[in-house]
């Protein structure tokens, strides 16, 4: 499960994403890696460990790692 405002933009070969984060700023999202394999279903949270929505929340965020601080710092970082 993708945290709130992150949005994926390309995957990985391995199923990961590379995503935008608009939580903290909506006219200049910081770039996300988001790891797949530790991202149970929002709903498999909620039912089978009796977490709340903010709960949730809080262990997405912490399936997601810092890349960039924009869009084009990213692009920067991207060499053969």
């Amino acid at each position: 499960m993708l945290p709130k405002k992150v949005f994926p933009i390309a995957n990985d070969p391995a199923g990961n994403l590379i995503c935008l984060d608009y939580k903290n700023n909506i006219d200049n999202p910081i770039v996300l890696f988001w790891e797949h394999e530790n991202a149970p279903e929002k709903e498999v949270l909620m039912q089978e460990k009796g977490l709340t929505e903010e709960q949730v929340e809080e262990r997405a965020r912490s399936n997601v790692f810092y890349i960039a601080d924009t869009f084009t710092d990213f692009l920067s970082k991207l060499h053969d």
